[in-house]
């Protein structure tokens, strides 16, 4: 049995990897995996469990603009000047056009765009010589990652034909991986919470978080679920990662009773999903 109190969920590269790291190479020491997250949305006693993605996997996107500068002073001042950015505005318009925005995946539309930091030019009174835009894709399918990346360097492509503009696009998908909840770990939660007296939120979710969690590296391992706790008083408690958020520790008592089921008792092999 492996005992993991990780930290460092929220920064990149996360912890997950460091304590993956830390056990070495060779065979893993778990065939199953279970984890828990605090959730204000949900009352006490309560558990959300969701079979299949509970969280998406997230990719950083970066593009960076580079345009040709032109004359300082004269007669033909900027003549032959590209203009970074009228080339972030229109790879931005582009982005929205071709690529679903949002921070929500669905079955639907299994990857989704959003763009949070766009920036351009060196002073007021010249065209921008250089730019950048900032994007985090959040995804539920690997194939419809890959065919997102291929959109968004064709967006560069005629973004650079339109405008002269160099564009370069670079994806970084190491940031965090999907979360997939194996239906046979869900089904050994809801049996646990059963028997300690917890309520099971099933399907909670409904759809995929837009939120992420380096739990899924383990998973990438061996199969497993990350199911949400309740503890929500309903007394204007704060938000998660909120400093004034505080919670009834109480509430972890039969949780612990729930983890102390799954390592004792023997439901059987778990598979991924």
């Amino acid at each position: 049995m492996l005992l993991i109190f990780q930290q460092a969920e929220e920064v990149h590269p996360s912890g997950a990897r460091r304590v993956i790291e830390g056990l070495g190479p060779g065979t893993w020491p778990a065939d199953q995996m279970y984890g828990l997250h605090l959730w204000p949305e949900l009352p006490e006693d309560t558990i959300g469990l969701r079979t299949g993605a509970l969280m998406p996997g997230i990719s950083g996107v970066t593009a960076t603009f580079r345009a040709v500068q032109g004359r300082s002073h004269g007669t033909r001042v900027d003549a032959g000047a590209g203009d970074a950015l009228n080339a972030v505005n229109r790879f931005c318009s582009m982005v929205e056009r071709v690529v679903p925005a949002g921070r929500c995946p669905t079955s639907e539309r299994p990857v989704v765009v959003h763009v949070g930091m766009a920036q351009a030019g060196e002073a007021p009174n010249q065209p921008a010589s250089s730019g950048s835009v900032r994007a985090t894709m959040r995804w539920l399918d690997h194939d419809a990652r890959v065919r997102c990346e291929k959109d968004l360097r064709q967006i560069a492509e005629d973004v650079t034909a339109e405008t002269g503009v160099a564009v370069n696009v670079c994806v970084e998908n190491d940031v965090r991986p999907l979360v997939p909840n194996a239906a046979s770990a869900v089904n050994n939660v809801a049996s646990a919470c059963e028997k300690v007296g917890l309520n099971v939120a099933a399907n909670y979710p409904q759809a995929p978080l837009g939120v992420s969690d380096d739990f899924g590296c383990y998973l990438e391992h061996v199969p497993g679920a990350l199911f949400l706790v309740g503890c929500g008083t309903g007394n204007d408690q704060a938000d998660l990662h909120d400093p004034k958020f505080d919670f009834r520790e109480e509430a972890l008592l039969p949780v612990v009773d729930v983890l102390e089921l799954l390592a004792r008792q023997d439901f059987g092999s778990v598979v991924n999903p």
